[in-house]
């Protein structure tokens, strides 16, 4: 679009509207593709400066920009929080705090944060619930906001669990106990390969891969097995 100085006019009136905060040159041009400088008519410039509107929400990023990606339960990772107004602008006059949440078990950087510094806030954020859909949420007042869905996986092995056996009769049917493993959380170890080694006190016992026939193991990779126990004390 542009607009016409006709004859007998030495000037034209407009209006002007902006919803991208930041200062912007602004520039009257003879040329109808780009501004031109110095070349034909020389242009026109003035520097308009567009502040943010009011504070209206929140956003949720990386603290390096950017969606949050995959993370490690009980690995720490930063966020950044970010006042922004309806057209998404940093509204860097907010210098409140916010109550931080999430849908994992938050180990740190949950509950009432520190004040924002222009509009931001950088935060450490620890969660320990593994999960492929978790978020972390913001609120202040009436205003409220989540971040993206990310996954939170495991962290390393840190035990072994045994289901409860059945009572065993010395010399009858193998008992079936299945392990499991877990991180330091509570959070079943889902992947990698682990060599389990099994033990019993009693001197005679067995540990089989199979319910009936095969022969005694002594270790296993993480696999349903059963125990045959000669000794009914055990």
């Amino acid at each position: 679009a542009f607009v016409d100085i006709t004859i007998g006019n030495n000037m034209a009136s407009m209006w002007y509207e902006d919803t991208r905060a930041g200062t912007f040159m602004l520039t009257a041009s003879d040329s109808p593709t780009a501004p031109d400088g110095l070349t034909g008519i020389e242009d026109g410039t003035r520097e308009l400066t567009v502040r943010h509107a009011q504070h209206a929400s929140f956003h949720i990023e990386a603290s390096a920009g950017g969606p949050i990606g995959m993370q490690t339960a009980g690995v720490p990772f930063g966020i950044r929080i970010k006042a922004v107004d309806a057209y998404g602008n940093t509204a860097s006059s907010f210098t409140g705090a916010v109550e931080i949440s999430s849908t994992s078990v938050m180990m740190s950087g949950g509950g009432t944060s520190i004040n924002f510094s222009q509009g931001e806030l950088i935060r450490e954020i620890t969660m320990t619930s593994a999960g492929s859909n978790q978020k972390i949420m913001v609120a202040y007042q009436e205003f409220s906001a989540e971040s993206n869905s990310f996954a939170v996986t495991h962290g390393p092995v840190h035990k072994f669990t045994m289901t409860e056996p059945h009572p065993h009769t010395a010399g009858g049917a193998r008992t079936p106990i299945t392990i499991y493993r877990y991180d330091a959380y509570d959070n079943l170890v889902i992947t990698g390969t682990q060599t389990v080694y099994l033990y019993s006190e009693s001197l005679i016992g067995s540990f089989y891969l199979n319910e009936s026939g095969g022969s005694p193991i002594t270790s296993v990779q993480m696999s349903e097995f059963y125990f045959n126990e000669a000794d009914a004390s055990v």
